[in-house]
């Protein structure tokens, strides 16, 4: 699915790679384009999460309904953009999917929220209509 001009709202995620179900799950319910920012560590197996998100955006964009974009942000690279410490860098994954979202309007989700799939059509239509 291609982005389009059209489209006035994105949904934001930054995870980890063992949130993978709660963002295919959430994926599966948004109409639109769907930024994810993923953390891997520097321990973490990089070609193992790569192909299991590989694997996740082939079968959201099968369905049609997601463009699904998801950006690797290795430790290393977010340490540029935040104080180092060895806490989760929430913040600066949150500002890469916002540097990469296209769209004027964003929902940042946290990775463990699941969108209602009911009020997902009706609440972004309202709100492009009032943007």
């Amino acid at each position: 699915m291609e982005w389009s001009e059209g489209d006035c709202e994105s949904t934001i995620v930054q995870t980890s790679a063992d949130r993978l179900m709660t963002v295919e799950k959430s994926a599966k319910t948004w109409t639109g384009e769907m930024v994810v920012a993923v953390h891997v560590g520097l321990r973490n197996e990089t070609s193992r999460i790569y192909r299991r998100f590989s694997n996740l955006h082939r079968r959201i964009e099968a369905l049609g309904r997601c463009r699904l974009h998801i950006y690797f942000a290795l430790e290393l690279e977010l340490d540029d953009l935040e104080e180092s410490s060895n806490a989760y860098p929430v913040n600066a994954l949150r500002n890469v999917a916002l540097e990469k979202a296209k769209t004027d309007l964003v929902f940042l989700l946290d990775p463990d929220f699941v969108l209602n799939p009911g009020s997902v059509d009706s609440n972004s239509h309202t709100l492009c209509e009032l943007y």
